[in-house]
């Protein structure tokens, strides 16, 4: 699986965000469309099998503030693209404009 497969469900919709990315996306001041952003300006900075035995990609893009983040997603036995976390590199969303 490469970058353009995983945007090829985000752009179909076919993704949801575990109770944990949800809690990471609220402690960093985020919302699901940057998971979006990230992944559509991103690229797949490593990847490795969890314990499900699922592939585990781990997503570096940047929001429009040009805040650079990382996301964790894994595919699913539903060819579901999942959210599994968020990674803020540097301050809140909108630190860099205010």
């Amino acid at each position: 699986m490469d970058i353009q497969d995983i945007r090829d469900r985000v752009l179909a919709r076919r993704f949801i965000l575990t109770n944990h990315a949800v809690d990471e996306c609220d402690h960093e001041g985020l919302i699901a469309d940057d998971l979006v952003s990230c992944v559509m300006s991103g690229e797949i900075i490593d990847s490795d099998f969890d314990v499900s035995h699922w592939i585990e990609y781990l997503i570096e893009g940047r929001l429009w503030t040009r805040q650079t983040i990382r996301v964790k997603a894994a595919v699913d036995d539903r060819d579901v693209l999942g959210f599994i976390t968020v990674y803020s590199m540097g301050g809140r969303r909108y630190s860099s404009v205010y």
